[in-house]
């Protein structure tokens, strides 16, 4: 008698554009999580083993990869489904869902759609290898977990929302902040710091700007201001993006991994601010970062553009 198996079904709409299909099946898991081209999106199948296995959610299955894939992609992710079904084997998996919702766009030019399938498994698996690389390190620290759920949650809200502002200065807040006092002050001068260590922004910029996104950030919580052209809300997202990066590298330094969880917080806050105060540390901080925050930097084409005979540009796509 053969063992039951299940295998659940979601759609992921967002990670590729919807014209764009997968030119063969891809394991984002191996023999565990399998994606494949369905009407406008990405379908995704997760075998499960046993009885308990089943009721594990898209959070712990999907969801961090896609959660990931906001550092090299543009555009917001959306996940939908759960379907359960059994199956008799594990070669079965991906076959016959039990349903499908077509989402068809005419966004781009068929040409530029043949360069996005030629490059869409490769975009694919750098998503892959950033997630099995630093997954690790987020589940190691609650308060980076918790950084990445808003950070992620910023991204999948438009950008001139209140809430997508909101999230993006407390994923910022779950980083540089250890308590309840002179949160703006800690976070304004902490993050202007080690952004600033990246040579990517200014820090005196950076500190003014923060100063001003918490303002507004104290105001939308009391109830008593909005968001205006000027809150920098796309500067708070970028902040909390590089934010996130850089302290996935320096966690995953295995001299930090041996401090206990609770107090590796505390310890990397403390390194930070010590490093404001001694070159030494400081160079020993910029070098750290700047080895590693290349792995977040998307090697597969993002941009797709074709140009006619006379030379000028047909079009130019922008992909994921």
């Amino acid at each position: 008698m053969s063992k039951k198996l299940w295998q659940i079904t979601y759609q992921i709409e967002g990670l590729i554009p919807a014209q764009v299909k997968l030119k063969r099946k891809f394991w984002l898991k191996k023999d565990e999580i399998l994606l494949k081209a369905g009407e406008g999106r990405i379908d995704a199948f997760v075998l499960k083993a046993t009885e308990e296995d089943r009721f594990v959610t898209a959070d712990d299955e999907i969801l961090p990869y896609l959660k990931f894939s906001r550092f090299l992609s543009n555009g917001s992710v959306s996940l939908q489904g759960g379907e359960l079904q059994t199956i008799r084997a594990g070669d079965e998996l991906g076959q016959d869902p039990s349903f499908g919702i077509s989402v068809i766009s005419s966004r781009y030019p068929k040409e530029s759609v043949a360069d996005m399938e030629q490059h869409a498994s490769n975009y694919l698996r750098e998503i892959r290898e950033l997630h099995d690389k630093y997954i690790g390190v987020v589940n190691e620290n609650d308060f980076l977990s918790t950084a990445l759920d808003f950070f992620y949650s910023a991204n999948n809200e438009p950008a001139y929302e209140h809430q997508s502002f909101i999230n993006s200065v407390i994923c910022l807040e779950a980083l540089y902040n250890e308590g309840s006092s002179a949160l703006s002050y800690k976070i304004s001068h902490r993050a202007s710091f080690i952004l600033g260590l990246g040579g990517a922004f200014d820090s005196i910029e950076l500190f003014e700007n923060l100063q001003k996104i918490y303002k507004v950030r104290s105001s939308l919580i009391h109830g008593e201001g909005a968001l205006s052209k000027d809150t920098k809300i796309f500067e708070a997202l970028r902040y909390a993006r590089t934010s996130l990066m850089i302290f996935f590298v320096l966690l995953s330094n295995p001299d930090r991994q041996c401090i206990g969880k609770h107090k590796r917080k505390k310890s990397i806050l403390k390194e930070i601010d010590y490093a404001m105060l001694d070159v030494s540390k400081r160079e020993v901080l910029k070098k750290e970062i700047s080895k590693r925050i290349s792995d977040f930097s998307l090697k597969t084409p993002r941009t797709f553009e074709r140009r006619g005979k006379d030379g000028k540009i047909e079009y130019r796509v922008t992909a994921w």
